[in-house]
């Protein structure tokens, strides 16, 4: 007699959302989660009139849905020159997470999008070791240097540019 230890499958299904379909304003709430930004309770409408404005697309969505309902998500900002910036929720769970963040790179790449950047929070290691089983590596590290704006003296702008 021989035994197989499987993996029980996950309770949610990963999808790819487009503007149309049902959850997809869902994700984005999940994925622009915050307190507040900027007074404005619900940044979803903000973002996608900011969106429409400029020459960055919002194509790929992807999200952990549990009975019908999102229990995490992720989207890419895709711009010309074939990259694309990563955003996803500060706190959510690590099995779904993988699974969206895994279905992104792969949609991506085969959308001609050859990278995509995630800016990780410093020091979190769940969170590094989520984007390192979902397809992810370590480029670089940014460095922000900090002064006080008033501390900045403003220059004339130059006619010869």
């Amino acid at each position: 007699m021989t035994a197989t230890h499987t993996q029980p499958s996950p309770a949610f299904d990963v999808r790819r959302l487009h503007a149309s379909d049902d959850g997809y304003i869902a994700a984005l709430r999940a994925v622009l989660s915050t307190p507040e930004v900027d007074g404005v309770s619900d940044p979803v409408t903000p973002f996608l009139n900011s969106m429409a404005q400029g020459s960055s697309t919002l194509n790929l969505v992807f999200a952990a849905v549990e009975n019908e309902r999102v229990i995490t998500a992720c989207a890419a900002v895709s711009s010309p020159g074939h990259s694309a910036l990563v955003m996803l929720p500060h706190e959510t769970p690590v099995e779904a997470t993988t699974a969206v963040l895994s279905r992104q790179l792969e949609a991506a790449w085969t959308d001609g999008v050859r990278l995509m950047e995630i800016l990780a929070i410093p020091g979190n290691d769940q969170q590094a070791r989520i984007f390192s089983r979902s397809g992810y590596h370590r480029l670089t590290a940014l460095v922000y240097m900090r002064v006080r704006l008033s501390a900045v003296t403003p220059q004339p702008e130059r006619s010869d540019l």
